[in-house]
């Protein structure tokens, strides 16, 4: 402790402060009698004060109006007061201080001074709570501020995570106990790196981790959305990295608090019955305990058990996960290696996971560049593509990953095309035993089916899937001219590096048939009723495509479905194989509301294709022939 000195004693004693002041200035002394300082518009208010069953004394502010003393910070939380003989004053450099007035001894200081002597300092608690230091030569600036320096409570007006310019940082410390405001076992706050996020942890351990800032908003997660009471805010850019909120009108009293227990909670004061109502509790279910299913294991609260292993990986330590021990995690069925072809697949709804380990590139880019990023980086386990952050890849275990029934984003896991290959359970063909003819079975469409556009993509997706052996071939195969390696498997968004212009003619042609509603035989082959192609090409430019549509077809999808399926699959057919989209531009058409499409151009024939069964080198290469010679209708 420091001595307090006795002549400056003598001196602030000359001079004491009515009640229902809302400034503090020096040479003015504020004792602990019951005084208090209150806020212009009689908001908030100051003045020293015991915790329930407790003796010690605190210097705090609470709201004015609120009948059930609640504190939103407090000064000297880690230096209590044994009794009631504590001062308050601020010096002439602006210097705050609470002294034990019968020892002499200086409690607590803020530490905070200017060296001007005309400087005219002033302390006051202003309307949203926010004690300031004020100064005749700093401006709009403080000296020194309340909201720099948190507690267990925001409230509007408070910052939560990093002023980069300058290094500070506001974050949230629990009380240690209800009777006990020192700093307790929890801390929230922000971790800047990547994609912004809010972390709680008891000591060093993260027990909570909210979904991450992808620049619009958390993720797309359902918890910090605008409601009745408050709008959330986040900023994130090259000075300030935040979260805050703004009640919704003047008339709300709201607080955020992590309380003694690490709940995180915002609540509302109701007027009508007197007391606090949670309207928001994070932390609310069993997958928001940090990374509760381990590494690559997704939790729903949804399933039981909650914890899964993602199709494609399998629990690492099966007897303990079978106990409801999912700490180990997943590992994939076939472990990656960059010399065999690999892909990705896409799990929606995801909360995006945490990792030590990734990479962030805030440059615009597509999610096939993002895609073709990852795939060049062996590290690479996983990518998405945020609205407004770019391309993030991570790097190491995923950690902390859930579904979520709404919301949520597009999460790609990288995995091997073996495991890709296999049909997801629950879908039609399970074994994964696929036909390597040309010859595919697809359901048509018919009256007595129900089937609308949602089986029909599905039926696209079949086709695709029935095509992989084919597809697979194709890999290091000279087409048009490049060696490319790539993978391909479209029910899970797979996007390969490589253009199979023949399977996308294939496609096409497939995609006319269904929307034709040609559903008297049960096997297509791309040889088949080329004439299709001249009338669906016909009717396209005559203006009236819709008479190539299955009556039944029109009565179960919107028009707009349906006429941007009849120019998705004209567009594959077309007479110049450089002139056709890659798979990945065909399925991300299909999957768009409002895509912007090239007017096709004319189609031509499917005439020949061979894929050799035979080795033709000792490297194991199968020859390729895909020809394409097409000539006009």
């Amino acid at each position: 402790m420091m001595v307090f000195p006795l002549i400056f004693f003598f001196l602030i004693c000359l001079s004491r402060p009515s009640t229902a002041i809302d400034t503090l200035s020096p040479g003015q002394t504020f004792l602990d009698n019951g005084q208090t300082i209150v806020s212009a518009s009689q908001t908030f208010e100051l003045g020293f004060f015991s915790p329930w069953n407790s003796e010690n004394r605190y210097v705090g502010i609470w709201f004015k109006k609120v009948p059930l003393q609640t504190h939103v910070w407090v000064a000297n939380k880690n230096s209590p007061l044994g009794d009631s003989s504590g001062v308050l004053v601020i010096t002439s450099s602006g210097n705050i201080i609470i002294a034990n007035n019968a020892t002499n001894t200086i409690i607590w200081s803020s530490n905070s001074s200017y060296s001007a002597a005309t400087s005219n300092p002033v302390l006051q608690l202003l309307d949203n709570g926010n004690l300031v230091v004020e100064t005749n030569v700093l401006g709009d600036s403080y000296l020194w501020q309340s909201f720099d320096h948190p507690c267990d409570t925001l409230i509007p007006g408070m910052k939560l995570g990093w002023n980069l310019r300058t290094n500070q940082e506001w974050y949230l410390t629990s009380w240690k106990t209800l009777q006990d405001p020192s700093s307790g076992d929890y801390t929230y706050r922000v971790d800047p790196r990547g994609l912004p996020q809010l972390v709680l942890r008891q000591g060093a351990q993260v027990q909570y981790r909210s979904v991450p800032w992808d620049g619009l908003r958390f993720g797309g997660g359902p918890e910090l959305g605008k409601n009745a009471v408050y709008d959330p805010m986040f900023v994130s850019d090259s000075n300030n990295v935040y979260y805050s909120f703004v009640n919704n009108d003047n008339s709300i009293v709201s607080r955020f608090v992590v309380n003694q227990s690490g709940a995180l909670n915002h609540l509302t004061w109701n007027e009508r019955r007197n007391e606090w109502i949670v309207i928001i509790t994070l932390r609310a279910d069993l997958c928001d305990r940090y990374a509760l299913c381990g590494p690559y294991g997704f939790c729903n609260v949804d399933r039981q058990p909650v914890c899964q292993c993602p199709d494609g990986f399998t629990p690492r330590l099966p007897e303990d996960w079978a106990r409801l021990d999912w700490s180990g995690g997943c590992v994939r069925k076939t472990p990656l290696n960059c010399s065999v072809a690999a892909g990705f697949r896409r799990f929606p709804r995801s909360k995006l996971p945490d990792t030590a380990y990734f990479l962030v590139n805030r440059t615009e880019m597509s999610l096939v560049e993002c895609r073709e990023a990852c795939l060049r980086n062996c590290s690479c386990v996983a990518y998405a593509r945020t609205e407004n952050s770019g391309c993030v890849a991570w790097l190491g275990g995923l950690l902390d990953v859930r579904d979520y029934s709404e919301g949520g984003q597009d999460l790609y896991i990288r995995m091997a095309a073996s495991d890709l290959a296999l049909a997801p359970q629950g879908q039609e063909n399970p074994s994964g035993e696929l036909p390597t003819g040309q010859e595919v079975a697809v359901k048509k469409l018919s009256k007595d089916s129900g089937q609308g556009l949602r089986e029909f993509k599905n039926e696209v997706i079949l086709y695709l899937k029935l095509q992989h052996r084919n597809l697979v071939r194709l890999l290091g195969c000279c087409i048009n001219g490049e060696e490319r390696i790539g993978y391909m498997s479209p029910e899970y968004a797979i996007d390969g590096l490589f253009s199979v212009k023949s399977d996308v003619f294939s496609f096409g042609v497939l995609v006319l048939e269904i929307v034709r509603g040609q559903k008297n035989r049960g096997f297509y082959h791309p040889d088949h009723d080329l004439n299709l192609l001249g009338h669906a090409w016909r009717v396209w430019m005559e203006g009236k495509p819709l008479e190539l549509v299955d009556s039944l077809m029109e009565s179960l999808a919107p028009t707009a479905e349906i006429l941007k399926c009849i120019q998705t699959g004209l567009l594959c057919v077309q007479q110049r194989p450089e002139d056709r989209p890659t798979m990945s531009l065909v399925m991300l058409a299909l999957d768009s509301e409002n895509p912007m499409l090239p007017q096709p151009k004319q189609p031509g024939f499917y005439t020949e294709r061979f894929l050799p069964d035979t080795d033709s080198s000792s490297t194991g290469k199968k020859p390729c022939s895909s020809s394409n010679d097409l000539t006009g209708i």
